[in-house]
C-alpha cells in the first residue's frame, strides 16, 4: 500500500520489529565492562571491537559514544575509547541509591508476595544467571534478558 489516500501500511505480524543493531552493542559492551572484560586503563577501538561483533565501525562506534555520554567510557582523541573508572565519590553514592532502592523493595515483595506469573519468571532468569555463571560467560550473567537456559 502507498499509503495515500488515508490508506495506513499493513501491520505485518510476522515480521516483529529489528532490534538496532547499535543498541545490541550498547548492550554488549555495558555487560562486557560490568563483568571486568572491558577495563580501564585499556584503550579499545570501534574497529578492532567491529571485527569481533562482525559489523562495520559504525554501529560499534555509535554504541561507544553513547556509552561515553552515559559515563561508562570516555573518549581518548584519535585512538578509541577507555572505560571510566568511577571516583570513590561516586561509588559511595552508587552503594547509597541501591540501599536506598533494594531495601525498601525487598521488603515490599516480602510483605505482598509475588505473583505466581511473575514468580515463574523470575525463576526462569534465575536459572539463566545460574548457568551462565557456571558456564563462565560473564557477558551472558550480566546482560539483561539474554539468558539461555
Amino acid at each position: 500500500m502507498s499509503g495515500q489516500g488515508g490508506e495506513s501500511a499493513p501491520t505485518l505480524a510476522a515480521f516483529p520489529p529489528r532490534r538496532i543493531m547499535r543498541d545490541e552493542i550498547v548492550e554488549t559492551l555495558r555487560a562486557a565492562v560490568i563483568s571486568g572484560q572491558l577495563k580501564a586503563p585499556q584503550i579499545y577501538s570501534a574497529p578492532i571491537l567491529a571485527e569481533q561483533f562482525g559489523v562495520s565501525p559504525t554501529p560499534v562506534r555509535e554504541a561507544m559514544i553513547q556509552l561515553a555520554n552515559d559515563g561508562l567510557f570516555e573518549s581518548v582523541r584519535n585512538k578509541g575509547f577507555r572505560v571510566r573508572e568511577p571516583s570513590d565519590e561516586e561509588l559511595d553514592e552508587l552503594a547509597e541509591l541501591r540501599m536506598l532502592l533494594e531495601v525498601p523493595t525487598v521488603r515490599r515483595l516480602a510483605e505482598t508476595g509475588v505473583a505466581p506469573q511473575a514468580l515463574a519468571e523470575l525463576r526462569e532468569l534465575a536459572h539463566g544467571i545460574e548457568k551462565a555463571a557456571a558456564d563462565n560467560d560473564l557477558i551472558a550473567h550480566v546482560k539483561p534478558g539474554k539468558l539461555q537456559q
